[in-house]
């Protein structure tokens, strides 16, 4: 049995929450694709007799999603049919790539050491990628922050460039390695 009243994730959330958009455009792309892929699945079933014709919908239109949207705070992260693109757009950006390219990414590091620019790596591979930092890591002041290398698992990474301060980076196994998948075990190419 359909319920009644379908309902979105944000019917659920707290009257003062605050949802973060990450690509308005994207999403509502994807909403209408569902949409009309569901609208053309339901008149097949009705034509041949599986659903009656008064059967539910049983999902909210893209009309009334944005309309629970515009009942909460939001903020767009990335860019939307606007010819301005947010201030979350302009500043976060994405990492370089280096495809599993472990000495240009090597080099980057140390660039970004030598500036004292924070950086972050997050990686399944991260004993290894230490073990090359540990090779050709440069002498430091003290104020020259080392980059910082976690064991995990993200989908990808990003700079952040404020204005009054050095730019954060966070660098993945998708900038350094180009995987996308994180359930992917692939072995780590040497230098």
């Amino acid at each position: 049995m359909v319920h009644p009243a379908p309902a979105s994730l944000l019917d659920y959330l707290p009257a003062k929450a605050l949802v973060l958009v990450d690509d308005l455009d994207n999403f509502q792309s994807s909403v209408s694709e569902l949409e009309e892929q569901s609208v053309k699945f339901r008149q097949e079933s009705i034509t041949e007799g599986i659903l009656p014709d008064a059967f539910p919908i049983p999902y909210l239109s893209l009309s009334e999603v944005l309309d629970s949207l515009n009942g909460h705070h939001w903020i767009d992260m990335g860019r939307t049919g606007s010819v301005e693109p947010s201030r979350f757009a302009q500043i976060f950006t994405p990492g370089p790539r280096f495809g599993g390219r472990l000495k240009p990414f090597m080099e980057y590091l140390q660039n970004l050491h030598k500036n004292g620019e924070p950086v972050t790596v997050v990686s399944r591979q991260i004993s290894r990628l230490k073990e090359l930092w540990a090779e050709v890591q440069p002498q430091s002041a003290e104020d020259q922050p080392e980059p910082e290398f976690i064991e995990g698992t993200l989908s990808a990474g990003w700079i952040l460039s404020l204005t009054e301060v050095k730019p954060v980076h966070l660098l993945t196994d998708s900038e350094v390695f180009g995987w996308i998948d994180p359930n992917r075990d692939p072995s780590i190419a040497r230098r």
